[in-house]
């Protein structure tokens, strides 16, 4: 009998053979596991020096219907002359391998690597946020009459808050006190979300945290649409201003980043006063979804992970924003 297992490192030289085939490129590929997140992700090099990035969802993670719409959404975007990473496909038009693993049907995704490279986030400066927001309204103006598949999970409170505090529980439910603040934050940021008037709902990449996007010549080319989905528009800035927080710059001087990003997100599409004004309250958000995320992920990289410090520092954040960002305007943000 086999011994059950719950995750898979695939071998790579096996996966450099199929994706050759599979999408009839050179025999020859140069295949190295290059990163375990989310998902895994592969690097292929061809003799020629092209580089490619494939993608291995976790099991369990994405419904095939949730890749085939992630797949429809760049397709779309990239017909509208946005510039996004878009995947390879094969002779016959597919873009998804199937690959039967041990713990279960796994899927994969190939795409070329985006022209630029990373901006590093001690390098960010005012023409950078604004050229990335220019980049990330685009996504949202995009999709504006996109009418194919709808298959995500919306970017709505259960998504970002109430699943999170569920992960947050099942590890740390020992934490009483911890435990009731969460809970008590969790619920205000809910309410405040959704008594808020006059929130745009619409297309968010769902992780634009300064990266996921390449620079090349003053534009962006954005990739890793993984988390992406239907939810309130608000979200998107407020992912961009919480990874400034999270590496502990002042709140002045992430406003000051922030509006530039907005300024350029407005050149394409534009928020409503209540968008702006519940900012803040999205960045709570983003800190709760990513605690519940790393919590889950402990699953597949290891518990050892949330040990030392981890609690502590991601509840510090959430309490230094909710002193200094929840129900402020960012030019409020002085501290």
């Amino acid at each position: 009998m086999q011994f059950p297992c719950t995750e898979t490192i695939l071998c790579p030289s096996a996966l450099g053979r199929l994706a050759s085939s599979f999408f009839s490129l050179e025999k020859e590929l140069e295949c190295a596991f290059w990163w375990r997140g989310l998902n895994d992700t592969y690097r292929l090099r061809a003799s020629s020096g092209r580089t490619m990035y494939l993608r291995v969802y976790r099991f369990g993670w994405r419904k095939l219907e949730e890749i085939d719409c992630e797949l429809d959404i760049l397709a779309h975007l990239a017909r509208q002359s946005i510039p996004v990473c878009s995947p390879l496909k094969s002779e016959d038009g597919r873009s998804i391998m199937q690959l039967e693993c041990a713990e279960g049907t796994r899927y994969a995704v190939l795409f070329d690597t985006a022209a630029g490279s990373i901006v590093e986030y001690d390098d960010y400066k005012d023409d950078l946020a604004f050229a990335y927001g220019v980049g990330a309204g685009s996504l949202a103006r995009g999709m504006i009459g996109y009418d194919g598949q709808m298959d995500r999970k919306p970017l709505d409170v259960d998504t970002l808050i109430f699943y999170p505090l569920e992960q947050i529980r099942r590890v740390f439910g020992n934490r009483l006190e911890d435990q009731a603040y969460l809970a008590r934050i969790g619920e205000n940021i809910a309410k405040q979300i959704q008594s808020k008037s006059g929130l745009t709902l619409g297309f968010c990449h769902g992780d634009l945290h300064g990266q996921n996007a390449n620079l090349q010549s003053g534009a962006f080319t954005f990739f890793d649409f993984d988390c992406c989905g239907w939810g309130y528009s608000a979200y998107d800035p407020a992912t961009f201003a919480w990874v400034f927080l999270m590496r502990r710059a002042r709140p002045s001087i992430v406003a000051r980043l922030l509006g530039e990003f907005l300024r350029g997100y407005e050149t394409q599409i534009s928020l409503t006063p209540g968008d702006l004004s519940s900012i803040g309250y999205f960045i709570g958000a983003r800190q709760l979804w990513f605690m519940g995320l790393q919590t889950e992920l402990a699953k597949r990289t290891g518990e050892l992970a949330l040990a030392g410090r981890f609690f502590e520092r991601e509840m510090a954040l959430l309490k230094h924003c909710e002193a200094h960002v929840f129900g402020r305007s960012p030019e409020d943000w002085t501290k």
